[in-house]
């Protein structure tokens, strides 16, 4: 009855949060001594299919959660298939992101970009790191990496 429908829909409702729970991560680093603090969220979509290859969309949104300006550098990535098998990295040190390094001042000034990958597996996981600089002073930054917490890309539930 009612109550079989309304229990089916939360349990969809509840799984569905699951899965965005999964396919997205949150994480702050702080560079101890210098102020420098960066909150780092990454989202997964599914796009669709290229041949044998799935496509799947994320969006990395850069937060400045210090006290003094930082700037994204370069990035690195570990990219592997639903398997776990290994799939395709970037190299820590690859300059900028999508092209730029964008200057992020203290007090919640944000980047946000969206790009893609593939995966030949139906889905896989995506981490790594920023490579930042806090801008201390006019001569003086420091370098540190943020992290970019693991995320799943998952097919939606058919």
């Amino acid at each position: 009855g009612v109550a079989l429908d309304e229990g089916l829909t939360a349990l969809k409702n509840l799984h569905a949060q699951l899965d965005l729970a999964r396919c997205s991560s949150a994480v702050v680093t702080e560079q101890p001594g210098t102020g420098a603090a960066v909150a780092v969220e990454a989202t997964s979509d599914f796009v669709g299919r290229d041949g044998a290859l799935f496509v799947f969309s994320y969006r990395i949104r850069i937060v400045n959660m210090g006290t003094v300006p930082v700037q994204v550098i370069g990035r690195s990535w570990n990219i592997r298939n639903s398997d776990g098998s290994y799939h395709a990295s970037v190299p820590r040190g690859s300059p900028g992101i999508v092209g730029q390094t964008p200057r992020l001042m203290p007090g919640g000034d944000a980047f946000e970009y969206a790009s893609g990958t593939t995966f030949e597996t139906p889905g896989g996981s995506v981490e790594g790191a920023l490579q930042m600089v806090s801008l201390l002073s006019d001569t003086e930054q420091s370098s540190f990496d943020a992290a970019v917490g693991r995320f799943e890309c998952l097919l939606p539930e058919s």
